[in-house]
This record gives C-alpha cells, sequence and structure tokens, in this order.
C-alpha cells in the first residue's frame, strides 16, 4: 500500500510508477484539489485507521499506452491515466491534426488539440473541454476536442479496444503532447500519437461505501443550482 499526501498530480504520478501488478494507492488531500484522493488531511489518522482495520476496497483503473511515431519508429513510449493531450506549443495558432480509429478515418480537427481521456480522466480537463462524465470502472476512451473551429467537431466515446491514432500535419510546427499534464514532449510534423488500453492498470483505494456520484456532488457540486452545492436554491425549501 502507498500512501500519497498531496493533490491530484501526485496520486497521477505514483499511480502511474505503481508497477504491474499495481500496489495499491491512497490518496490523502494535502494540495490544491482532490477529486481523487480518499479524504483531506484532517481525516488522515482516521483513515489510515480504517485502512489497516478493515479490507482494502480498491477499484482497478484503467489507463492508457502511448507511444509516438516518428518517421515509423517509436520515439516515446509512455502511459497516463488521466489523459493524453495534442495541443498547440507556444504559438497561438490553430492546430490541425489527422485522426483515425483502427484503418478507419476518424477526420480532421481543426483547433486547440484533443483529449484522449480514461473514464477517470472524464472530470479533469476533458470535462473542462466539453466532454462528458464517466464512470470511472467502464470500459472506454474520450475523445474531446479542445476549442474547435467547426460545430461538427464534438466529443466522442470510443471502445477501450479502440487503437486512435492522432497525426501532426505536415505544416504544423508547434505542437506538444502532455501526458497527465506531468510528462510533456515536442511533437514535430507528421508525428502520430498512438493510444490504446494498457496492459498495466491502477489501483485506487476507496471507501467501500463510497459513491462516484456522491464524489461528483460534493466535489464538483454536480447538479447544484445557483450558488447552494446542495442542489437547492438559495432562500427556498421544499
Amino acid at each position: 500500500l502507498v500512501i500519497v499526501l498531496g493533490g491530484d498530480g501526485s496520486l497521477l504520478g505514483v499511480a502511474r510508477l505503481s508497477g504491474s501488478p499495481p500496489v495499491p494507492v491512497v490518496g490523502i488531500h494535502h494540495g490544491e484539489f482532490g477529486f481523487l484522493t480518499e479524504s483531506d488531511r484532517g481525516g488522515l489518522y482516521k483513515t489510515i485507521s480504517r485502512i489497516l482495520e478493515q479490507p482494502l476496497h480498491v477499484q482497478q483503473r484503467a489507463m492508457l499506452a502511448v507511444t509516438v511515431l516518428r518517421r515509423g519508429r517509436a520515439a516515446v513510449r509512455s502511459q497516463a491515466l488521466n489523459d493524453a493531450v495534442v495541443t498547440r506549443g507556444t504559438f497561438s495558432r490553430m492546430l490541425t491534426l489527422e485522426a483515425s480509429v483502427g484503418d478507419s478515418s476518424l477526420g480532421t480537427y481543426m483547433g486547440d488539440g484533443l483529449v484522449i481521456a480514461t473514464p477517470t480522466g472524464s472530470t479533469a480537463y476533458s470535462l473542462s473541454a466539453g466532454g462528458p462524465v464517466v464512470e470511472p470502472t467502464m470500459s472506454a476512451i474520450l475523445v474531446t476536442p479542445i476549442s474547435p473551429h467547426t460545430l461538427s467537431s464534438r466529443p466522442l466515446v470510443l471502445s477501450d479496444r479502440s487503437r486512435l491514432c492522432v497525426a501532426v500535419a505536415p505544416d504544423c510546427d508547434d505542437a506538444v503532447l502532455t501526458l497527465d499534464g506531468q510528462e510533456w514532449f515536442t511533437l514535430e510534423r507528421g508525428d502520430v500519437v498512438e493510444v490504446r488500453r494498457s496492459r498495466h492498470r491502477a489501483a485506487i483505494v476507496t471507501a467501500a461505501d463510497g459513491s462516484f456520484f456522491e464524489v461528483l456532488r460534493t466535489k464538483l457540486h454536480w447538479g447544484a443550482r445557483g450558488d447552494s452545492p446542495n442542489g437547492r436554491r438559495p432562500g427556498r425549501s421544499r
């Protein structure tokens, strides 16, 4: 068991390195945001005591295997728990990406880039870009355009058996790949980012009586109206 003190970023970094079979990871929120963490620092000792006294409730979370192909050879091999993001670099100009699933063309994406996310990552960058929320134990890969130039570019949910390839257009020389917002790679013209389900998984410790939807309500204020996090409008009663 690995106990991580920090925010979601710390937990993501440790989970990617947890090995195979994965070592269970529990997060104690001690950073900026703790959607994936099990408790805050005020509940540190209570959480540890519960873990030591009761059987662990571990969720196996899917990860992404990411390969950058450059002139037919693998230039980068890595993995991500939340997402792989292909986006523009330092210059504020539109990025053109050619996407395909298996042997089928998915189309041309013009905009600020693409977020390829796991269900765990559906509540991170993908959600901010307009992607759907997906239960973290589902088998899926999400494709969410970032500020697309056309109204026809909408988020997609693919089978986790899919092999998604994203090619940087020959006239684009300012693209980057980021993994979980922590690993950063410069992409060249013609590079192909291949994303598929990793054979490795992350083991995240969660509360046995916890609910993903409860976390949505309490941490993201899902379904709340106005300024009231409990879903009721201020000044009104039922």
